[in-house]
């Protein structure tokens, strides 16, 4: 349950209207030259929900998919809303060798994040492939 509030928690806090990721040039060059073609006003209070809703409303679904994905939370905040007072005050655990429930999650979230790289970064699978693929030496960091 821990790990469920912690995510809702972070889908919240990303919504449009709390505080949204700000949409950042040079993340992707496909949606920013996308982005020229249009006269909507960027800068540097522009979140990247109001890039998906601009390019889906002309058109650009496949683009709007991905620019979704960097509006979402990925692992590393959901490791970051470990740590929040509403947690904290939550979940005052320890587990059985003593460690603090909140530690030891953090702790065992890196650890996913080290081991597999996948989880650290925005999907690059599109819901609009017919054929889709995953290239598992991305999956599994091999030592």
């Amino acid at each position: 349950m821990l790990i469920r509030m912690c995510i809702d928690k972070e889908y919240k806090t990303t919504k449009d209207d709390q505080s949204p990721k700000k949409y950042s040039r040079n993340t992707n060059y496909d949606i920013d030259s996308t982005l020229d073609k249009f006269n909507d006003t960027i800068d540097r209070h522009t979140s990247w929900w109001e890039v998906v809703d601009i390019l889906f409303n002309n058109g650009y679904i496949g683009l709007s998919e991905k620019a979704q994905t960097l509006a979402v939370p990925i692992l590393a905040d959901i490791i970051a809303e470990t740590y929040s007072e509403d947690v904290k005050e939550m979940y005052t655990l320890t587990t059985s060798s003593g460690e603090d429930i909140i530690k030891f999650t953090a702790r065992k979230l890196s650890e996913a994040s080290g081991g597999y790289p996948i989880l650290t970064s925005q999907s690059a699978i599109s819901s609009q492939s017919r054929v889709s693929y995953t290239n598992l030496n991305n999956i599994c960091a091999f030592q």
